[in-house]
């Protein structure tokens, strides 16, 4: 029970470490003590960003929301004597969808798009759901199909 509630903290620790990174470049960019809207009037790179990161966000997603339910992981979770296997699957989507996160909001403040704000809201909404805790963990790591 204590490995689990090291792993568990170590797990939220760095989704939280997202999330605060997350509202500091916020607040910075509120403040205006970071520059905003540097390429505001580059429309053919904003225009790319905006599909690489609208693709990037749509992929990522559904992969990250059920990568613990895809059969062949679970079969592994079920041979697995020992959670290093969940730490890594759970460390890998609250990092991919940390990083996301992060650049959908870089990516607001330099374009000032947006687009790029309802795509970080929407990772925000799925970091919600994948988020580590008790419970998530428990389940999510148990031997059962």
């Amino acid at each position: 029970m204590n490995h689990m509630n090291k792993d568990l903290k170590f797990l939220q620790t760095i989704a939280f470490m997202f999330l605060m990174a997350d509202v500091l470049l916020i607040l910075l960019a509120e403040l205006d003590i970071i520059a905003v809207g540097r390429f505001a009037d580059a429309t053919p790179n904003e225009f790319i960003v905006h599909i690489i990161m609208t693709l990037v966000t749509l992929v990522a997603l559904p992969i990250c929301l059920r990568l613990m339910h895809m059969k062949r992981i679970r079969e592994r979770l079920s041979k697995e004597n020992t959670p290093t296997y969940y730490n890594r699957l759970s460390l890998l989507r609250v990092s991919l969808l940390g990083v996301i996160l992060l650049i959908n909001t870089i990516c607001y403040y330099l374009f000032m798009k947006v687009t790029f704000l309802y795509l970080a809201i929407i990772v925000m909404l799925a970091y919600i759901l994948i988020f580590p805790t008790k419970n998530r963990y428990g389940y999510e790591n148990t031997k059962d199909e």
